[in-house]
C-alpha cells in the first residue's frame, strides 16, 4: 500500500481509554521524524479522562475531522459506555470509512465492530473482556487464539 510522503494519523480519544493503547502506537508514529503527523480528536476538544486518571488533550473534535491515513482506536473501560453513544459511533462510522486503515487495540475493536465495519471480517480483542465483546457485534468473525489481526 503507497502512503504519501507525510502519514496523516488520527487517534480518538474517550473518557476511561486505555493510556497504553493510545500512547504505546503514537509513539511508534512519532518516531517517524517528520513522516508522520498526528491529530488527537474525542467528540469534544481539550482533556479527555484516562481509566488510570491521566488526561490526554484532543487537539480537534472528531466531527471536525475528515479521513486519515491511519485512524486509531484504543481500548479501555471507557468502550463500554462508547459503545452506546450513538454520536460518537456515528463520528466514529464517518471516520472510518474515509481512512485509508482503521487499526484498533484491545477493546477498541468493540467500537469499530459496533459501527458496521467489521462485519463478516476477522477480528480479536482482550481474552478477559472477550465474552463481552464477542457478543456485542455478532456478525463479527471472532478470533480468540490471535493477538493481532490483519484483515483488509
Amino acid at each position: 500500500m503507497d502512503f504519501p510522503r507525510i502519514i496523516r494519523v488520527g487517534g480518538i480519544l474517550f473518557e476511561g481509554f486505555e493510556l497504553l493503547d493510545f500512547y504505546g502506537p503514537m509513539e511508534m508514529f512519532g518516531l517517524l521524524e517528520g513522516a508522520a503527523e498526528i491529530t488527537i480528536l474525542a467528540e469534544h476538544a481539550g482533556p479527555v479522562r484516562s481509566s488510570a486518571g491521566p488526561a490526554g488533550l484532543a487537539d480537534a473534535t472528531m466531527e471536525s475531522a475528515d479521513g486519515f491515513d491511519v485512524l486509531l482506536v484504543p481500548g479501555g473501560i471507557g468502550t463500554r459506555k462508547q459503545m452506546v453513544n450513538e454520536k460518537f459511533l456515528t463520528e466514529l462510522t464517518r471516520l472510518a470509512e474515509a481512512s485509508r486503515i482503521v487499526a484498533t487495540v484491545c477493546t477498541g475493536s468493540l467500537l469499530v465492530a459496533r459501527t458496521g465495519r467489521l462485519d463478516g471480517r476477522k477480528a480479536t480483542s482482550n481474552k478477559r473482556v472477550f465474552q463481552l465483546v464477542s457478543s456485542h457485534a455478532p456478525s463479527v468473525e471472532w478470533v480468540r487464539r490471535a493477538r493481532w489481526i490483519e484483515n483488509g
